[in-house]
């Protein structure tokens, strides 16, 4: 009981001292209505709404620059862009596109307003130096003119000095942003700074989080990257808040001569990263051309401003990306420009074909395979004479043997390795190709993203919340086409050597976990492919392939003279010689 009123005491003592110091703060301390400075920034988004929305706001000075009396809003709009100014920070406001929804979850579908800029999620500024003080755009309140496709903001200092940001709207999701001045005193170079919370569009939110980057160009273009934090010291063209399929770009005519970018993920069902940027201006000067490009990453877009735009779509490195550009993109827009199919089927029908000219390599792997089903006997047979022998022995006595039947042990893998190419292009083809975007086919409302049969409570790590039935196609048919293929391998012929077989069927439940979120127009292209290749082997071992003749072929092989060794038996056949020297070396040490 004591303690407890010690502590009620002790209590009141803190309250009352507390009391005091409020007290002695609010009467000496605080500064009096009339001593604040005359330049004000409001402290939060609601005083500055309310300031900037009051009908009798008094023309204010910032600087050396005279603040309009009250906010303006300007809409510039075409069939493509719906484009809302502010005249507080001459800005942009919202910016809509007008031919693209965003995904509803509730509704399952795109039915939602497609915006990539809102007053919530965007933050414009140019800072300067005129006449030794500092000033921010943000805190002016512009004077407004506008025509049919232009917007003109206007400030002047008191001195006559003059600052007019001009926005244009142009063609193809592109907007002119000039800045220009007339008797200002810049001393420094400008610095642009543009924030933006890049807003969730998309179904599969793991998809659209990863494909959501800072792209840039360097200076003339010379080349196109993506950070996800750099400071570049070198002269940048442009900038894109890149995402899936929808960019800002901001570029200059005038390349930035220097650039900071910092990207950071948010934990928010509406935002997916935040974007910051701040860049200086190519010289002191404030004036500077710019454009603004806010729209599809659609190559064919994109390409029409010739500014490397297309860059940011991520279709692959060098021989992937040639492929998608070159080949399947063009495939997949003749095929959907006939207007005779849905999405879902031109896949079906560009499967076909890319099997159909892929069909004589994989002709050529299942017949090397057939041919190591053949030798597989004698191969058994080496292996058994040779299990207690030096493994050097039995290696040379295997090439002895594919020697005479005039067989490369390698033309399996040949094959496969040309395939590659096209399976890792396709990987990056259907998650970035807007043409996709919004296409359902069967069950799938999305095949640029994930398909769900069912929701599951709860997430799995790497595989997610729902199961993929596409998916799980996809594995079932690779399993099918691995237990038939799986006949040309061979048993590991020494102690402790791994069973590619098992690993083979091992694959399927790996892909189940790691393309689970991936677009589903990719699985049903890969389902399809597997299909096809199914019954293409089963084709080729019915009325292609005959085993009897080929092992008749390689015993007539052993009858002929010897033709002289290859280069990669004799590249072995040297390894092997100075590993046999080497071992030798040991055992006489």
């Amino acid at each position: 009981m004591e303690e407890n009123k010690k502590f009620d005491v002790n209590s009141i003592i803190g309250f009352a001292l507390i009391g005091l110091i409020m007290f002695v703060y609010f009467n000496w301390f605080m500064p009096k209505p009339e001593d604040k400075p005359v330049e004000k920034q409001a402290t939060t988004q609601t005083e500055q709404v309310v300031e900037n929305k009051s009908a009798n706001t008094i023309p204010a000075m910032t600087g050396n620059f005279a603040s309009a009396a009250s906010e303006k809003e300007v809409v510039l709009q075409d069939d493509l862009l719906n484009l809302t100014f502010s005249s507080k920070g001459a800005k942009i406001k919202t910016a809509e596109i007008k031919q693209y929804q965003s995904y509803e979850k509730k509704e399952e579908d795109h039915h939602g307003k497609l915006l990539l800029i809102t007053e919530e999620n965007a933050n414009f500024n140019i800072k300067f130096t005129e006449n030794g003080q500092v000033v921010n755009t943000r805190d002016l309140i512009f004077n407004t003119t506008q025509t049919d496709k232009q917007v003109v903001f206007s400030t002047q200092t008191n001195s006559g000095g003059k600052l007019k940001i001009v926005y244009t709207l142009k063609e193809n999701y592109l907007v002119d942003f000039d800045v220009q001045t007339e008797g200002l005193t810049i001393t420094e170079k400008p610095i642009i700074q543009f924030d933006l919370k890049a807003l969730a569009h998309e179904k599969g939110r793991s998809e659209e989080l990863r494909r959501t980057e800072f792209y840039y160009a360097l200076d003339n273009l010379g080349d196109v990257d993506y950070t996800q934090s750099d400071t570049n010291e070198e002269k940048v063209d442009w900038i894109a808040y890149k995402g899936q399929f929808f960019s800002v770009i901001l570029d200059s005519e005038k390349a930035f001569n220097s650039s900071k970018m910092v990207l950071t993920n948010i934990d928010d069902s509406l935002y997916l990263k935040q974007f910051e940027m701040e860049s200086t201006f190519a010289d002191d000067s404030l004036n500077a051309n710019m454009q603004w490009y806010i729209g599809p990453n659609d190559m064919d877009i994109m390409k029409l401003h010739d500014r490397d735009y297309q860059e940011v779509i991520p279709f692959g490195w060098f021989i992937f990306g040639i492929l998608n550009k070159w080949f399947f993109i063009p495939m997949y827009k003749f095929l959907a420009g006939l207007g005779w199919f849905g999405a879902g089927i031109v896949i079906m029908i560009m499967t076909i074909i890319v099997k159909l000219v892929t069909a004589p390599i994989m002709y050529k792997q299942y017949k090397q395979g057939a041919i190591m089903r053949v030798l597989r006997p004698e191969l058994d047979e080496i292996n058994e004479k040779h299990k207690d022998s030096d493994a050097m022995k039995k290696q040379q006595a295997t090439m002895e043997l594919y020697r005479k039947a005039g067989v490369n042990p390698m033309a399996g893998c040949i094959p496969a390795l040309l395939q590659m190419p096209i399976f890792l292009a396709l990987f990056n083809l259907f998650p970035n190709l807007i043409n996709l975007r919004g296409k359902s086919f069967l069950w799938a409302d999305d095949l640029s993203a994930y398909d769900s049969i069912v929701e599951l409570p709860f997430n799995i790590p790497l595989y997610g919340a729902h199961v993929s039935l596409f998916t799980l196609m996809y594995a079932v048919s690779m399993f099918i086409y691995t237990r038939l293929s799986s006949s040309n391998m061979q048993q590991p012929s020494q102690p402790g050597m791994p069973d590619m077989r098992y690993i083979m069927y091992f694959m399927p439940v790996m892909l189940v976990v790691w393309i689970n979120s991936y677009a589903s127009g990719l699985s049903w292209y890969y389902f399809v492919s597997n299909t096809i290749s199914i019954i293409l082997v089963l084709v080729i071992k019915k009325f292609f392939i005959d085993e009897d003749k080929i092992h008749a072929q390689l015993q007539e092989n052993k009858k002929k003279p010897q033709k002289k060794k290859g280069r990669f038996a004799q590249m072995l056949e040297e390894a092997q010689r100075q590993q046999a020297q080497q071992a030798a070396a040991r055992k006489k040490k």
